[in-house]
């Protein structure tokens, strides 16, 4: 994974933990982003690496979210979910980023997304829609500096 970790990887058109999953229509997912970044896509069914027609590597965004969701089978979730964003997806997350006119890092940000409907495209399989909602870092959240030295020298 890259450290891309602003909303430039959306805007410009760690994973860890279990998949997010769509399976129901209008569930939203959703929780703060604790990494971004891109790998390169698989085969749904072979696993294989997936490669564009002139050879070089397929890419997709990869969100790590903290979420509220367990999964009550399984005692060591944690409620990491992970958004393997492929097209429409990285789209709704690109607009609902725009929406909010920030740019910088997304670390600490809230993000939601959820399956919205299908459009027949005439090919077979409908194409899905998505909607996403995207909340900046505060302030506060973006800090990250040592803890004080035990000293009366305060920075303020």
């Amino acid at each position: 994974m890259s450290d891309e970790t602003t909303t430039d990887a959306f805007t410009n058109a760690s994973a860890g933990g279990a998949s997010a999953s769509f399976i129901d229509k209008n569930k939203w997912v959703v929780g703060t982003i604790t990494a971004v970044g891109e790998k390169q896509e698989t085969d749904f069914a072979s696993k294989e690496p997936v490669v564009w027609k002139d050879g070089s590597p397929k890419m997709q965004m990869v969100v790590t979210l903290a979420t509220d969701e367990r999964d009550d089978t399984n005692e060591e979730d944690d409620g990491t979910r992970v958004i393997y964003c492929k097209w429409g997806q990285h789209l709704a997350i690109g607009d609902a980023i725009k929406e909010t006119a920030y740019q910088g890092p997304m670390i600490g940000g809230k993000l939601g997304i959820c399956w919205s409907g299908e459009k027949d495209t005439g090919k077979g399989f409908p194409l899905k829609l998505w909607k996403a909602k995207f909340e900046p870092p505060k302030e506060s959240d973006k800090f990250m500096g040592e803890p004080p030295a035990d000293d009366d020298s305060a920075p303020f």
